[in-house]
């Protein structure tokens, strides 16, 4: 496993060459797909199920107290969720890293339709197969209601801040 230093000091920062899995690279196309509320950017590193490719079993995504089974059900839920969560900006940041698992802590600012905002963070636990595709997802996510002067992300990260460790509220 690969430690993550605390530091958010942009001189600190991991050299983002030394990691070598192909996985790693899959937490910030997931960063992107979020902030430009792409479902098709998600979707395609959800295991696809069918009898053509013999996979064995369905995507999983556990998201809050859901727990979404299949990838038509992944890319539903997805929809619905930046339908009711706008203006979404997301910031990743490696948290573990091991042959076919990565942990990633996340923050997202959104606001609902009535224009109420949230700082929302935690845990994303990802499990891939041997291609690539990811074959079960677990988020720990908290809500926490904040006002629109108290938002820290205006827009997608700078590339000067990929692999900077993210700051607690």
């Amino acid at each position: 496993m690969i430690s993550v230093p605390r530091s958010n000091d942009v001189s600190e920062r991991r050299d983002l060459g030394a990691i070598t899995s192909p996985l790693y690279r899959n937490i910030y196309t997931d960063q992107h797909a979020g902030n430009t509320a792409r479902v098709g950017g998600w979707q395609v590193s959800q295991t696809i199920e069918s009898h053509a490719t013999r996979r064995p079993a369905a995507s999983l995504q556990k998201s809050r107290t859901l727990f979404i089974v299949g990838h038509d059900a992944i890319v539903e839920f997805l929809r619905g969720k930046w339908e009711r969560e706008l203006d979404y900006v997301l910031r990743k940041s490696l948290w573990a890293l091991a042959a076919d698992r990565i942990a990633v802590r996340f923050q997202y600012e959104w606001h609902d339709h009535a224009d109420h905002w949230f700082s929302s963070y935690g845990t994303d636990l990802w499990d891939f197969e041997p291609d690539g595709l990811m074959r079960r997802r677990e988020a720990s996510i908290n809500d926490l209601a904040i006002a629109a002067s108290d938002r820290r992300y205006f827009a997608p990260r700078r590339e000067d801040e990929m692999g900077v460790d993210l700051r607690s509220r």
